[in-house]
C-alpha cells in the first residue's frame, strides 16, 4: 500500500497544521494497510507542495519503490481523474513504470473508478465481481480514513457504484443494451487494464 501525497490540504476540523494533518491522514493510511495485511510506504512526494507540478525527484521516487517492491500488479487513480493530486499521482506513476519498464519486466497497471472519476461504457476493460466479503473489507479499508468519511460518507459512494456495477455492467457492456443473462451478483468494480 502506497500513500503518495500528504492529505494535509483535506479539511479537517480542530487541526491547526498541516503537520497534524500529515500524521492524521498517515495513521489513517496505516491503519488500512494493516487492515489488508499490507504496508504503508509514505512517499510524500514533492508535487503536492508545489501546484502539484512534478519534478525528477517525484518520478525516481516512486521509481525507487517499484524497484525496492517489483510488483506484480499496480492500482492506480485514472491519469484522467477530476481530483488533481489523483490525476497527477497517476501521471507520475504511468511514467515511473515507463522507465521502470526500460530495465524490469512492466507490471500490469490497473486504473480504477472513484468519486472523480467514472468510466464510460466503452471505457474499461475488466470487471472484477465482488462477494460480500470484499465489499465489507473495502468499506472497512475506506472507513479507516474517518478523517475523510467523517466529512463525506465515501464508503457509501464506494458501496453504491459497485452495487451499480453489477446491475448496469452485464447488459450495457458485456451483453449489449437488453441482451444477455449474465449475473456480476450484488457487487463489480471496472478497471482500465493498460497491458498484460
Amino acid at each position: 500500500f502506497v500513500s503518495m501525497t500528504s492529505g494535509h490540504r483535506a479539511d479537517m476540523p480542530d487541526t491547526t497544521s498541516a503537520e497534524e494533518r500529515t500524521r492524521i491522514r498517515a495513521a489513517e493510511a496505516e491503519a488500512e494497510a494493516q487492515l489488508f495485511g499490507g504496508e504503508m510506504v509514505h512517499l510524500a512526494l514533492p508535487f503536492y507542495e508545489h501546484a502539484y507540478h512534478p519534478s525528477r525527484v517525484d518520478f525516481e521516487t516512486v521509481g525507487a519503490l517499484l524497484r525496492r517492491y517489483q510488483p506484480d500488479l499496480i492500482l492506480s487513480a485514472s491519469p484522467r481523474d477530476r481530483h488533481p493530486a489523483h490525476r497527477m499521482s497517476a501521471l507520475i506513476l504511468q511514467e515511473a513504470v515507463r522507465r521502470y519498464g526500460q530495465e524490469y519486466p512492466e507490471p500490469p497497471l490497473w486504473f480504477y473508478e472513484g468519486p472523480w472519476f467514472l468510466f464510460e461504457r466503452d471505457e474499461f476493460n475488466t470487471v472484477v465481481v465482488l462477494e460480500e466479503p470484499h465489499v465489507t473489507l473495502k468499506n472497512q479499508g475506506i472507513q479507516a480514513h474517518a478523517s475523510q468519511v467523517g466529512r463525506k460518507r465515501y464508503d457509501l459512494a464506494a458501496e453504491a457504484l459497485a452495487r451499480f456495477r453489477a446491475i448496469t455492467t452485464p447488459e450495457s457492456r458485456a451483453a449489449a443494451f437488453g441482451g444477455g443473462e449474465q449475473d456480476f451478483g450484488l457487487a463489480a468494480e471496472v478497471f482500465l487494464r493498460s497491458h498484460d
